[in-house]
């Protein structure tokens, strides 16, 4: 047995506990807790992210080229010697250097001591200070005499930022746990159970599981573990000083484009521009914006969204962008986490967000790891609409005229290439799928405490759903009077669905929340009537079809995502979790300016959700105490001779075309 529960029919599941839910028929929104409730309350990728005929990049010798007449200034020498683990091209850095003899523990903190040449690897979620000394964490350089607490969320779903001291120096760092519930997500999803540090999951073969139990970090001690540190090689090095230079000398206007294959360091390098740039004081770039545009792997933006997000401080390992719900970040929802799903809705919503960017701005641009086909398209819409001052290039070739295939079609006014990063197959470090890292990213959304700035892990089946009553009516005018949900629309459904199969349609399914103004969802609602495309059931929600391009044009506002529990037919209620901040939403409906949208895509939502590997385990036939268990199939014997089938999306085939 692989340890990973069978996909089943979610729907079904849920309807089972469905009996306790919407009691007052004329709420129509509340949060309903159960009495006994706490107040505190796959391993396959699909590649749905990927090209299948994309090139990887791997790494080569580094080449900057401009088809500018703008000078560069020359880089400034580094002021601070950090050794020759940071002037030199890495291997991996596969465990810390340090002697642990000076490292000491105490309740709540470790305080590590480090001398000339040391590094440390911290994996798990952490706070530190630097007591004394200068440190340096992925290329930003931190004094003593800044005292403010900074956060680090260090997982193996990447590298993990390595701490470095000056040579010749000594300095002491002081580490404090920093317990949020995150370290709990294995309970749920056991594939992530290694991800952070929780001592129900310590290895026995690594030598920091007893030395640093009961803390929410460890130190990487031993190569054996599969973790492994940021790596910068000596070009990257000196890229980076060379664009924070030039960004210092009076550029109003910098507009970073990066573009190269999959897995090539795209984000690890955006994000340690990022910080450097941030980090080099309010001269250079007192805040810079990020336009993540890749919402497979999204590094700033929540689940199947792109986003333009604003940073004024550093940011150091892994990135949660819904904790940041005071800032004035644009997310916009698609729905899907390939672009290629809905090429013209992307490239609207794409275009949203190019239209919002400030004037006279640092702007570092994200794009998917494509370099042929849509991924072009994508690069000449960026290089048309904006004025990209620097194309950063991760390549595979070491003559530029390689490249000019792609090169050609854009517009920019300097070109630098860089050697991708990859690492060997034959490397043993912990790898994890892009599904997988889909679903962290997920789960870890809708754990959320936005109250508390907290997770918690207990499946969303545990507490009472909130209830949002919806319009059955096809009327206009009823629609726009009720303060209910007014239109749900199924991007990826056509007009010959059945109005009896909504619920299967809806339930366990992921849904972006969007609210609109009055006289927009009236246009909206007249010109699907129009066109044929509400569907409307008895009892059922209005719901809208093939209307990618009807929202696409419309002014609707992203407000966060949902999990829809399931319908209550009767009642004409929507149970549904989300972690949003609910009462906001409710006080701005109650003005009836504004309405309540549903769009639901194609999102991935891991089953672990609903059905927990204790419950699969206690179902299991191979087991001896194995008990029977609702609506799931445990015969996964397919016969002799046969073979499991898996939905194929490009049914057409080249030269076979209309």
């Amino acid at each position: 047995m692989s340890g990973v529960p069978p996909r089943v029919s979610a729907f079904a599941a849920l309807n089972s506990s469905n009996g306790n839910i919407g009691d007052e028929k004329e709420l129509r929104i509340k949060y309903e807790k159960r009495q006994d409730e706490s107040e505190e309350d796959d391993d396959d990728d699909d590649d749905d992210d990927d090209e299948d005929d994309d090139d990887d990049l791997s790494s080569s010798s580094s080449v900057s080229l401009s088809n500018s007449s703008r000078l560069i200034t020359p880089l400034a020498p580094l002021q601070i010697d950090f050794g020759t683990q940071v002037q030199d091209k890495l291997l991996l850095i596969r465990s810390s250097k340090l002697d642990m003899n000076t490292v000491q523990f105490f309740e709540d903190c470790v305080t590590f001591e480090l001398r000339d040449d040391d590094y440390l690897i911290l994996k798990g979620k952490y706070k530190f200070v630097v007591e004394k000394g200068t440190i340096m964490l992925d290329s930003v350089v931190i004094n003593s005499n800044e005292s403010e607490m900074i956060e680090v969320n260090a997982t193996s779903l990447g590298s993990l930022p390595t701490i470095y001291t000056a040579k010749d120096t000594c300095s002491t760092v002081k580490v404090i746990n920093w317990f949020d519930g995150s370290e709990k997500i294995g309970h749920l999803y056991p594939q992530l159970k290694r991800v952070y540090c929780d001592d129900e999951n310590l290895s026995s073969d690594d030598p920091s599981s007893d030395l640093f139990r009961d803390c929410s970090f460890r130190a990487v001690l031993s190569p054996s573990s599969g973790d492994f540190g940021t790596t910068i090689p000596v070009d990257w090095h000196q890229r980076l000083d060379e664009l924070v230079t030039e960004l210092g000398t009076d550029n109003p206007e910098f507009r970073a484009l990066l573009i190269g294959g999959k897995n090539s360091g795209k984000s690890t390098f955006l994000r340690i521009l990022l910080n450097r740039l941030l980090s080099a004081g309010e001269s250079v770039a007192p805040k810079v914006h990020v336009l993540d545009l890749d919402p497979g792997q999204t590094e700033y933006s929540n689940p199947d969204s792109i986003s333009l997000t604003e940073h004024t401080a550093p940011i150091f390992g892994m990135h949660f962008p819904f904790r940041n719900s005071a800032k004035q970040d644009i997310q916009t929802f698609l729905g899907f986490n390939n672009p290629q799903r809905q090429p013209m809705n992307y490239m609207s919503q794409m275009q949203r967000l190019i239209d919002n960017i400030p004037g006279e701005s640092s702007v570092l641009i994200n794009t998917p790891g494509w370099i042929k086909g849509f991924g072009i398209q994508i690069f000449k819409k960026l290089t048309e609409e904006l004025h990209i001052t620097h194309l950063i290039f991760f390549s595979n070739s070491d003559k530029v005229e390689n490249d000019q295939h792609i090169l050609s079609q854009l517009r920019y006014d300097r070109l630098i290439r860089i050697s991708g990063f990859h690492i060997p197959r034959d490397e043993h470090v912990t790898r994890y799928s892009s599904s997988q890292i889909r679903h962290f990213k997920t789960l870890s959304y809708f754990h959320y405490s936005f109250e508390s700035d907290t997770f918690n892990f207990a499946p969303l089946l545990q507490k009472s759903p909130y209830r949002l009553s919806y319009t059955e009516s096809d009327q206009v005018d009823i629609v726009l009077k009720s303060p209910a949900i007014s239109l749900i629309a199924l991007l990826d459904a056509n007009r010959n669905i059945n109005p009896l199969d909504i619920p299967e349609c809806l339930e366990f399914q992921t849904v972006g929340i969007f609210v609109v103004k009055f006289e927009e969802l009236q246009s909206i609602f007249t010109r699907l009537q129009t066109n044929g495309h509400l569907l409307h059931g008895e009892g059922f929600p209005n719901i809208a079809l093939d209307c990618v391009s009807l929202l696409a044009d419309s002014e609707i506002e992203f407000r966060g995502l949902g999990l829809v529990h399931s319908i209550d037919r009767e009642k004409k209620l929507l149970n549904i979790y989300t972690p949003m901040e609910v009462k906001l939403l409710s006080e701005q409906l109650q003005t009836n300016n504004y309405k309540l949208l549903l769009i639901k895509g194609r999102s991935e939502y891991p089953v672990e959700e609903i059905y927990p590997l204790s419950i699969y385990l206690s179902g299991d036939r191979k087991r001896r105490f194995a008990k029977p268990v609702p609506y799931v199939s445990f015969n996964t014997d397919i016969g002799k001779g046969g073979k499991a089938v898996s939905v194929r999306r490009n049914i057409q085939r080249r030269g076979l075309h209309n």
